[in-house]
């Protein structure tokens, strides 16, 4: 029996160090057990979730509705199996991401390197641009993000961009509230204000791409979605602003979601990785 391919599907590009774990929360939160964090599951040189994965995912959980993942890609083939893929992402401002993501790499990956080392590693360089288009390609991933996203966000204005979510995907109820997660502040780690700043023109040199695509985010799509939401937007998020102190998740849904991803979700796919000669573990 063919899966059936005249679904929408919510496919969150997750991008390291840029909020993702905070979203992902609040989408496991909203979509419960329609939600699954993805990733391949057979090897492939590019390492990201395809159609192939994708239709292994419907049939594990029916009835999946929204997937995340660092595997998640917009150029993938993921629309031959469901018609109707809405890929959302948020970016980072690159010289603060890219510190951040040195300092997971060093702190709590353990990973024995300089930030010359790191610097100096082509795989990092203009992280957020090969995310989106699989490539160094400004051009091409500024073109994708306006005509293929379903909505587009920067951590630094986060709120906001859970605010539209919510409104994007009316009628369906969305509880954008959230508190940050695994944060630097949350792992006392240094603060990276003083890389951001002693190192800025050499990170930037080597993110050229991410430069160029942050910008015109902010520059362009961003106030292309703030007039397509309408005049109250600001309103709305200041009120969002006062309500989120109130956020928190029922233990038992949090208990059920946590069993199913421990008990089922995670155990297959761990199975079906092993069986294809992959790790058990891993986003990608």
């Amino acid at each position: 029996m063919g899966l059936p391919r005249d679904r929408t599907l919510l496919a969150f590009v997750h991008i390291e160090k840029a909020a993702g774990t905070t979203l992902i929360h609040v989408l496991r939160h909203n979509f419960f057990l329609r939600y699954l964090d993805v990733r391949p599951y057979s090897p492939s040189p590019e390492r990201i979730f395809r159609a192939s994965d994708l239709a292994l995912a419907l049939r594990i959980n029916p009835g999946l509705a929204c997937i995340g993942g660092h595997s998640v890609r917009p150029y993938s083939d993921l629309a031959e199996v469901v018609r109707s893929v809405r890929y959302v992402t948020v970016l980072r401002d690159p010289v603060r991401r890219y510190v951040s993501m040195y300092q997971y790499w060093t702190e709590m990956l353990g990973k024995q390197m300089t930030f010359e080392e790191f610097l100096s590693d082509p795989e990092t360089h203009d992280f957020q641009t090969r995310k989106i288009v699989g490539r160094a390609d400004a051009a091409a991933a500024e073109q994708l993000l306006a005509e293929e996203f379903f909505l587009v966000g920067v951590v630094e204005r986060l709120d906001e961009f859970l605010i539209q979510l919510g409104a994007r995907l009316a009628p369906r109820p969305f509880d954008a509230r959230y508190r940050l997660l695994n944060t630097a502040r949350e792992r006392k780690e240094p603060r990276s204000e003083d890389y951001a700043e002693t190192r800025r023109e050499a990170i930037a040199s080597v993110n050229a791409h991410d430069q160029r695509l942050y910008a015109f985010v902010n520059n362009h799509i961003l106030p292309a979605q703030r007039a397509g939401y309408g005049g109250t937007l600001d309103q709305d998020v200041a009120a969002f602003q006062r309500h989120n102190r109130e956020h928190s998740v029922p233990m038992t849904r949090r208990y059920a979601d946590y069993m199913a991803r421990k008990l089922y979700f995670e155990p297959v796919t761990g199975l079906v990785r092993r069986y294809n000669g992959m790790e058990w573990y891993g986003s990608y």
